[in-house]
């Protein structure tokens, strides 16, 4: 875990992280700053109510990069392998791991990429198990002028 209100947040991993909550939200890697950057080549698996292996969260950019180990989520109420969002900024994940995200009772995220005012991007395998599953990846840009 990183934390950065004013600066970058940097998370890097290059072992093995299991993390395991029953009660709440499991992360294995948690970035969250002005900007959010988490690096991974190792393995990761997240195990909880609701769980995610790599969260970036960014306010002005948010970058995930994995290049190889695995990722695996699995959560009751709902599971995602890696997130990259952004409010103001671009959301980038590049990946080169295997993703699994499982849920038993809601939705299963691969991958995502989301910003409010920049853009997305992404590749990777990912295997999305379950209710509601997407795979591959799922990026979120509002069009150009749009509010909300």
């Amino acid at each position: 875990f990183a934390r950065a209100d004013n600066g970058t947040a940097s998370v890097d991993n290059s072992g093995t992280i299991d993390a395991y909550s029953y009660a709440n939200v499991a992360y294995g890697m948690l970035a969250q700053g002005a900007y959010a950057v988490a690096s991974n080549s190792g393995s990761i698996i997240a195990d909880g109510v609701y769980a995610t292996g790599i969260l970036a969260d960014g306010y002005y950019g948010a970058t995930v990069t994995s290049t190889g180990g695995s990722i695996e989520a699995f959560g009751i109420y709902g599971a995602s392998g890696i997130v990259a969002n952004s409010v103001a900024g671009d959301a980038v994940v590049v990946n080169a791991a295997t993703i699994t995200a499982s849920s038993r009772l809601g939705a299963a995220t691969g991958l995502m990429a989301s910003s409010g005012a920049g853009s997305t991007s992404g590749r990777c395998p990912v295997w999305a198990i379950n209710h509601c599953a997407m795979s591959l990846m799922l990026a979120l840009t509002p069009a150009a002028g749009a509010t909300r």
